[in-house]
């Protein structure tokens, strides 16, 4: 999964090993709608066209180790959002294809 792969990092001069977690992700659709789900993954659909902003929230949580030692959890959470993303929305059309 995107942004949870072990990181090595240095930490008052301490070898640190941090396995961060996506515990959520909270879509705003910019339509007054939102979705959370913990796998990334949704669908919507927008009922009128326009210019709409859509942003995602991550709820992080992580395990860490100092040098070799045994992994131990966070026990917090913090959010990082989405720069906002403008999303054109167009109206369909229904074609009818082959009558006759």
């Amino acid at each position: 999964t995107i942004g949870e792969t072990e990181r090595h990092l240095t930490l008052l001069g301490q070898p640190v090993r941090i396995r961060p977690k996506i515990l959520s992700y909270h879509w705003r659709f910019g339509d007054g709608t939102s979705h959370r789900t913990e796998t990334g993954r949704t669908a919507h659909t927008y009922r009128h066209p326009g210019q709409l902003t859509v942003t995602l929230t991550l709820t992080w949580t992580a395990d860490y180790a100092l040098g070799a030692g045994t992994f131990q959890p966070i026990d917090d959470t913090t959010t990082t959002t989405s720069p906002p993303r403008i999303l054109p929305v167009r109206e369909a059309q229904t074609v009818v294809v082959g009558e006759g």
